[in-house]
């Protein structure tokens, strides 16, 4: 058996801003990639990141805003939403950092804005992350407050690390309310606690309770203190490891209906590994744990968000990459209880991953994302804004295409599967583009939407022919067709591919190479090696 890995970079998969009709749809956008997705009352959507963007609900873009913060009548700065939520108003009010990035990532300064739903500026409010000009202060979370104002969380030291990624040396944190308007009405400090072993380790973050109660997590040896809607501390409580596991730590942070806290971090499987799953855990009022759910189902993966839908489903959503499996977007439903109701994986041949979810007033699932695509103007990669809109059971698409792609040793060209080919893509060309890899038994699955395509392997070298190049297939509503592919060898050759990469090099520090090398060929390549030469 010949293992084929498809490395090649295949300009008709660009596919901006194209339409996909059918139970869902995936689209990606001349954009840079949203951080969010805020679901709107009409069914239309907000993504926002470099600029704030409206989406129909059939993923048409309807407007784009961009944000620059005046100061004395002099525009000052462009303004990035780092968050941004919907307002009582049904309109949208963000936070952004109006410094110049050369003042440095910790300025202090930050920029609350509402943006009408029709697009246009509607107010801006600027004001000191920190209590005095003198300290260094990093914005973490926005929050809607019960009174239609803002919790804002902020973290606040007098210095920062000298490191090559600097981050805030033993930092306070910082709450700060303001009114609708985004006036600050008052501010809270709240000492900074060393972390201790034995208890998670969380990142920074905001709920908002029923009672108007504001829960803070990443509250160092704590883990989570509350607040009255005034800022004045309620309690502070521990979240223990479970069973002396010491290698979860959590992201992000739920309050359930029943008072219950539900926590969405990662893993690792054993001490010293490199593989983490996500994993969802609930705990009671006093961080007691009541269960866990490790979510190992489809590839090592990350947590990245997660949302309680209006059936009270748990939306769990994750990023699986190199080299931790393959790339994609992997989505969890749990009920209550942490039961798995179902699982879907959203692949693509290069990369992409999903940043925020929400749910839609119909029940469909909004994921905003990056996807990577080849741009002919650059002659290169690069990542483009995505969005993926779901039903309530987080399919895109009633119909698959599915098959089998293996090479034909016995030379008859017959279907039935024999050495299975595994990593190669495969193509549907339609009115759209649907592309798939297949795994290590050579099969390959492709949602896809109702109409007539045109199915084809794609060869990872010139050396490999299929006996059927190209296979007309039709799909119907609700219709599972498959496909299978014999490939022969066209001329016995090995094919080697190599590359080399580094994520950040910088003189006189250290940095990490990476070498991939494959053999793309028909043949072995017998006494093949790789050299690498620094100068």
């Amino acid at each position: 058996m010949k293992r084929a890995l498809q490395i090649l970079v295949i300009g008709i998969l660009l596919h901006l801003c194209s339409r996909v009709f059918g139970q869902g749809w995936e689209r990606v956008y001349d954009f840079a990639p949203p951080r969010d997705v805020i679901s709107l009352p009409d069914g239309d959507m907000i993504a926002y990141g470099f600029r704030t963007h409206r989406i129909g609900a059939d993923g048409s873009p309807a407007w784009s805003f961009l944000h620059y913060f005046t100061d004395g009548g002099f525009s000052k700065a462009s303004l990035s939403p780092r968050r941004a939520v919907l307002a009582p108003n049904g309109n949208i009010t963000g936070i952004g950092m109006p410094r110049f990035v050369v003042q440095g990532p910790f300025a202090g300064e930050a920029a609350l804005f509402q943006i009408s739903r029709d697009s246009g500026l509607l107010w801006e409010s600027y004001f000191n992350l920190a209590p005095g000009d003198s300290l260094y202060a990093g914005f973490q979370d926005l929050k809607l407050a019960a009174d239609g104002g803002y919790y804002v969380l902020a973290l606040i030291s007098d210095s920062i690390s000298t490191t090559n990624f600097p981050t805030l040396r033993e930092p306070d944190i910082g709450l700060i309310k303001t009114d609708s308007l985004g006036q600050v009405e008052w501010r809270r400090n709240y000492p900074y606690e060393p972390y201790q072993p034995g208890l998670i380790n969380a990142t920074y973050g905001l709920q908002i309770l029923p009672n108007g109660h504001v829960i803070i997590m990443g509250i160092g040896q704590s883990g989570i203190l509350e607040t009255d809607a005034l800022g004045n501390e309620v309690r502070r409580f521990s979240i223990g490891q479970h069973n002396g596991e010491p290698f979860f730590r959590f992201g992000q942070i739920l309050t359930l209906p029943d008072s219950c806290y539900l926590l969405f971090g990662h893993q690792y499987s054993s001490s010293g590994s490199s593989q983490p799953y996500s994993v969802a855990r609930k705990i009671d009022a006093d961080g007691q744990l009541l269960w866990e759910t490790v979510l190992d189902d489809v590839a090592p993966c990350f947590n990245r968000a997660i949302a309680l839908s209006q059936s009270g489903r748990i939306l769990a959503l994750s990023n699986s990459s190199a080299p931790f499996g393959p790339p994609g977007i992997i989505l969890h439903a749990l009920d209550l209880d942490g039961n798995k109701l179902w699982w879907r994986h959203f692949r693509w041949p290069f990369y992409q991953s999903g940043r925020g979810i929400d749910e839609g007033p119909d029940g469909s699932i909004l994921i905003a994302g990056s996807r990577t695509v080849y741009d002919p103007d650059v002659s290169g990669i690069i990542s483009r804004g995505y969005l993926l809109k779901l039903d309530s059971l987080g399919r895109l698409y009633g119909s698959l295409a599915q098959g089998n792609l293996f090479e034909d040793l016995d030379g008859d060209c017959d279907t039935l599967p024999e050495a299975p080919l595994s990593g190669w893509l495969v193509e549907l060309q339609g009115q759209q583009g649907y592309y798939g890899i297949t795994d290590s038994l050579g099969n390959y699955r492709i949602p896809i939407d109702t109409g007539s395509y045109v199915a084809r392997p794609i060869a990872p070298s010139a050396y490999w022919q299929a006996c059927t190049p190209e296979a007309p297939v039709s799909i119907t509503s609700n219709d599972t067709l498959r496909t299978n592919f014999p490939i022969q060898t066209a001329v016995e050759c090995p094919s080697l591919q190599v590359d080399l990469s580094a994520a950040f090099l910088r003189r006189c520090f250290p940095g990490t190479y990476t070498v991939s090398y494959c053999n793309t060929g028909t043949v072995p390549a017998a006494g093949a090696y790789v050299e690498v030469k620094l100068d």
